[in-house]
């Protein structure tokens, strides 16, 4: 029986050469055996996985799953494994990205480099440290470059291998500060590490979109030679589009610093300079609600009220109609006075508060009384 498939085998491969040397020679064109089924992106990630594994620490993985897809910046938190070590990546310029790695992935990458094996103890439940992210930084690195290199053929992993570690996070809530606000490429890998898979482990990465996509300027288009005035119009006008277009892009990326301002008080200068650590620093009385949000020449943009969100301190803005609203429709509260909006409608259009230099509009007095009470005073004084 044995024999029989040898010889059916041995027939098949006889087959395949025979088609190869004479199948296409009468056309004058070298024949070419099947090819190979094309890599999938989640086969080509779990490959750049285990060469990186098994080149650094021998280290045997059995990858489980791999999903590449794409997130935004306020799906990122939700997609980190509980308690994993978070190491921000950097690339070229300031782009900014995120590795995490689960508990049970930091113990088999230690283990390997201090034990020169995986052992099936239970990890303990101790904070990460920078310390262990330094254990885990070549890794990191080692698999950017394979990343590359495997998905380098692929629209928008080509720069994948640019970035490097940077430092570590202990805390995954500055996330939303330090990674830039748009969309990602995310990897999300389940695998195990050690030759029995001991280790059941998860490694997410997040790099920006706009970093690896390369820009790549369209073809040019043939230019015939005109044949009106009107095709040259044409011509001209989709050129200044364009150029209107690419401007628009780069304003609408240029930074913008804000200030939140609560209040404004004036101190001497042998004040200011008696100023020390500890020093206590008395306040005019304001209020919470009426924090304004300024750019650093002075325009006020919005006011909203001083709070606190997920920790931080923060800002929620009034709605400027809501404000423009309210105002418009009360009533005055003084006899003989105009109503607020016909007396100041830029200022209750903008809905920003009223400027403190600025003078009372209810305490100034006009240029006719004003007039009235000089002659008043006159004959008083003469007498």
């Amino acid at each position: 029986m044995d024999g029989q498939d040898r010889e059916n085998s041995g027939g098949v491969l006889q087959q395949l050469l025979l088609a190869r040397n004479h199948s296409k020679a009468a056309h004058g064109r070298v024949p070419q055996l099947p090819l190979l089924p094309e890599q999938t992106p989640a086969q080509a990630a779990a490959t750049a996985i285990g060469r990186t594994a098994e080149t650094l620490y021998h280290l045997p993985v059995q990858t489980e799953s791999v999903t590449l897809n794409g997130a935004s910046l306020a799906e990122i938190p939700e997609l980190l494994p509980e308690g994993a070590l978070l190491m921000i990546l950097q690339g070229k310029g300031e782009e900014t990205g995120v590795m995490a790695l689960c508990r049970q992935a930091v113990a088999a990458l230690i283990e390997m480099q201090t034990c020169v094996r995986v052992t099936a103890r239970p990890v303990p439940n101790r904070k990460l440290t920078r310390g262990d992210a330094l254990m885990c930084a070549e890794f990191a690195n080692s698999l950017l470059a394979e990343l590359a290199t495997e998905l380098g053929g692929l629209d928008g992993y080509s720069d994948w291998g640019d970035f490097r570690y940077a430092t570590f996070l202990d805390d995954p809530r500055p996330l939303q500060l330090i990674l830039d606000d748009g969309l990602f490429r995310g990897l999300t890998c389940r695998l195990a590490f050690g030759q029995d898979q001991v280790r059941q482990s998860t490694i997410f990465l997040a790099l920006p979109r706009a970093a690896s996509q390369p820009v790549t300027p369209p073809d040019p288009e043939p230019v015939a030679e005109p044949r009106s005035g009107r095709s040259l119009q044409s011509l001209s006008g989709r050129g200044a589009d364009l150029v209107s277009s690419d401007l628009v892009d780069s304003v609408r990326n240029v930074p913008v610093d804000l200030f939140a301002v609560l209040c404004r008080r004036k101190i001497t200068l042998g004040e200011l300079r008696s100023l020390t650590e500890g020093a206590i620093i008395s306040l005019p009385r304001v209020t919470l609600s009426d924090v304004t949000l300024e750019l650093i020449s002075g325009e006020i943009l919005a006011r909203g009220k001083l709070g606190e969100a997920e920790g931080y301190h923060a800002i929620r803005l009034h709605d400027p109609a809501a404000i423009a609203d309210d105002m418009a429709g009360s009533s005055s509260i003084l006899p003989g006075v105009e109503p607020m909006s016909e007396l100041m409608p830029e200022a209750i259009s903008a809905a920003l508060p009223v400027d403190l230099d600025a003078p009372n509009i209810f305490l100034a007095d006009s240029g006719e009384d004003q007039e009235r009470d000089m002659e008043e005073i006159a004959p008083m004084n003469t007498g």
